[in-house]
């Protein structure tokens, strides 16, 4: 989705995608029934966001009000081993539950795995998800990625490609696994939000495009 900065408004084709991406969401997400993914409960049309245009449909799901991963390492930062290999051992199994109905996350990161009243890691932000319906579509295609430190370098066009608008990167269960291999290093090297290197993205896609990015 792209605000544009002289109207401040969204174009029909930026609505079109957002909304597409929401439907895409509320079909992988519905059909979910486990303790680590967070419930999707139901939609509304009450909640008008000025971002999303005329009629817009949201997501009501349980409020997380002990956040995400980010937020449990930033307010505990000396948070016991037992307890992030907890946490971790959660987003695995929700992980592979959604590989087992043949679901693939494609943006596991420490913000979309949230900590429920009881401790749990639970995951959410179905919106990238690929389900075999969707493979190979050309919204899918462009709109494959997500957080770009946690992607699988094979997600990335290499600099070489010559038509990068043709390039279709091949999403695979292999890319869920590398993401949370990435995910497993940041919550047990005991790095909080604040204290993470901050590589420029754009600087890490280049890394990655010369094969020089680092493997879980």
């Amino acid at each position: 989705m792209v605000v544009h900065n002289d109207t401040g408004k969204v174009t029909s084709i930026d609505l079109r995608k957002f909304r597409k991406r929401g439907r895409r969401e509320q079909k992988v997400w519905a059909g979910l029934d486990h303790k680590h993914i967070v419930p999707l409960w139901g939609i509304t049309t009450d909640f008008q966001p000025w971002f999303a245009g005329p009629n817009p449909v949201s997501m009501i799901s349980p409020w997380m009000k002990n956040g995400n991963l980010f937020d449990a390492l930033e307010r505990t930062p000396l948070l016991e081993d037992t307890a992030r290999l907890y946490l971790l051992c959660g987003a695995a199994q929700g992980l592979q539950h959604l590989h087992s109905l043949g679901i693939i996350h494609g943006d596991l990161y420490p913000a979309n795995v949230l900590i429920d009243d009881n401790g749990n890691a639970c995951l959410t932000d179905f919106g990238m998800s690929m389900v075999p319906l969707f493979a190979g579509t050309s919204y899918w295609s462009k709109t494959v990625g997500g957080a770009m430190r946690w992607r699988a370098p094979e997600l990335i066009a290499t600099l070489e490609i010559e038509d990068i608008e043709d390039y279709v990167p091949d999403l695979t269960v292999k890319c869920d696994i590398y993401s949370f291999g990435s995910l497993v290093l940041h919550v047990r090297k005991r790095c909080s939000l604040l204290s993470v290197n901050r590589l420029a993205d754009i600087q890490r896609l280049r890394r990655s495009c010369r094969g020089c990015g680092r493997t879980p």
